[in-house]
């Protein structure tokens, strides 16, 4: 892996990566700050990039350099280049399509467009994984060619190539799930620029590499079958679960579903919180026949839990910040004022809580009346 040095005696920036195993080591013009760092290193990313797929010419980077002599190109090598340039139509902005004759931007062009336009939805480290995708492999293999010229052939070419390229760090080549993992930005760019330019997608009829179940997803796949052939037995476990707990708390459960949205599983109504005759639990609408039935008997779990808390008098909420803490006594007002209507709090409760109501909560507080609800809604 290549690195980004520093020369002491004018602070320059040095690239230093390895080239057919021989270390080279390329002074840069730019002096050592964070902005010329991340130039050097998209640089680099690029240089290490073209070396894994064969592609590197060094005499192109670095034509003054002494160690291009050593790494002159063969003459295939050079006829291949110079038809990628033919293809390409010699870096003009735009270039006409294979069928029809259609101007559509450079790959390079077109991939920076949708990588700006797409970056906003991801997450940090998933947007690094993508830009180093595009830099270090499909820039350096597409990037000349306008994205309509690009063809199914040309797609099929590259996978093949990625299978013959050595793993960094080991003696395998490229596993299918990485070759995958780096074929889905291209599909993903070159189906957006098919939609927007109005061309047949490459990607067409173009499968993913098949992958070999890990040990941990056989599990999870056999699990779901035995899950989903059992479904009516979990179903009736949980309906004699909730009826135990029925008789505990004093009140039955029942369910509803909701459009809830997809982070959101499920939603607990106890019903001396909210007045109610019965709990009510709100399942997020769309969940698949046996994992509702998992999460049904989680949240009936938190009832069963509350419910022998305050049977034994020690039912408790935590706050841990000003917000936690005002929803918390909005929520407890009800059955504060109904243990002391005239002072609107429990007598042995009430110095604690105007105290701690004129200043910041601490880090964790408690308070353990019997008739004071949990932190669940």
């Amino acid at each position: 892996m290549g690195s980004i040095q520093i020369r002491k005696e004018n602070n320059r920036l040095i690239l230093d990566f390895y080239f057919r195993s021989i270390r080279c080591r390329e002074q840069t013009a730019l002096e050592d700050t964070p902005a010329n760092r991340r130039k050097v290193q998209k640089l680099l990313d690029r240089i290490e990039g073209e070396i894994s797929l064969g592609t590197f010419d060094y005499q192109r980077y670095f034509p003054s350099s002494r160690n291009a002599a050593k790494f002159a190109q063969s003459a295939m090598s050079s006829a291949v280049q110079a038809l990628g340039s033919a293809v390409s139509g010699n870096g003009s902005t735009l270039h006409a399509n294979g069928a029809g004759g259609k101007q559509t931007p450079l790959f390079k062009e077109f991939a920076e467009t949708w990588f700006n336009e797409k970056s906003v939805e991801w997450r940090e480290s998933y947007r690094k994984g993508v830009r180093a995708n595009l830099d270090r492999a499909l820039i350096p293999r597409f990037g000349e060619m306008a994205v309509g010229q690009i063809e199914k052939a040309n797609v099929l070419a590259f996978r093949a190539d990625l299978a013959k390229v050595q793993a960094r760090g080991k003696q395998t080549v490229l596993s299918n799930p990485r070759i995958n993992k780096m074929l889905n930005p291209l599909r993903m760019i070159l189906n957006e620029a098919a939609d927007r330019f109005n061309f047949p997608t490459p990607f067409q009829n173009i499968k993913q590499l098949k992958v070999r179940k890990t040990d941990r997803s056989l599990w999870r796949e056999i699990t779901a079958k035995h899950a989903a052939a059992r479904s009516g037995e979990s179903l009736a476990a949980v309906r004699a679960w909730l009826g135990e707990i029925a008789g505990r708390s004093g009140f039955p459960v029942r369910e509803e579903w909701a459009d809830f949205p997809e982070n959101y599983a499920a939603q607990t109504q106890m019903a001396w919180k909210k007045g109610r005759d019965h709990h009510l639990v709100r399942l997020r609408r769309g969940y698949p026949e046996p994992a509702w039935h998992h999460v049904l008997a989680h949240e009936a779990t938190h009832i069963d839990f509350e419910a022998k808390a305050r049977a034994l008098g020690r039912n408790r909420w935590f706050t841990i910040n000003d917000e936690t803490r005002r929803k918390a006594l909005r929520q407890l007002e009800p059955d504060l004022s109904a243990a002391s209507p005239a002072r609107g709090m429990p007598p042995s409760a009430s110095p604690r809580w105007r105290r701690s109501s004129s200043k910041a909560p601490p880090a964790c507080s408690s308070t353990p009346p019997s008739t004071w609800p949990s932190n669940r809604a």
